[in-house]
């Protein structure tokens, strides 16, 4: 059976990047205000698997911002993290959706061999 994200890529990069970024923004307000310890690893957990893109897009952002001329202000800052964290779920997920089901029509492929084949 074939994951569901494999039919539709772009919805799932649109779900993830937005849980990441409530994960991001999560983490940086309860560290203002002292959260336990594993509230941090569980948002670290997401951050650097399923969120990576979106943590590398936001990391490049704000190592950017302010200091290319024309980068500047809050609500800049919002809607380019933003958008750069769709653009790099969204690669992400086509590209595991492209190798997954490349994988699959493999091993598709191979299983009628061996049904025509007769072994």
């Amino acid at each position: 059976m074939i994951p569901s994200f494999t039919r539709h890529p772009v919805r799932w990069s649109v779900v993830a990047t937005v849980v990441s970024l409530v994960a991001a923004t999560g983490a940086v307000v309860l560290a203002d205000f002292g959260a336990p310890w594993w509230v941090f690893a569980l948002l670290l957990a997401w951050l650097l698997t399923i969120g990576l893109p979106t943590t590398l897009a936001l990391l490049l952002t704000a190592s950017l911002w302010g200091r290319v001329p024309g980068l500047w202000g809050l609500g800049g800052f919002v809607v380019c993290g933003a958008v750069l964290s769709f653009a790099a779920e969204a690669l992400g997920f086509v590209g595991v959706a492209k190798l997954v089901g490349h994988a699959s029509a493999e091993c598709g492929a191979r299983s009628a061999e061996r049904i025509v084949d007769g072994g």
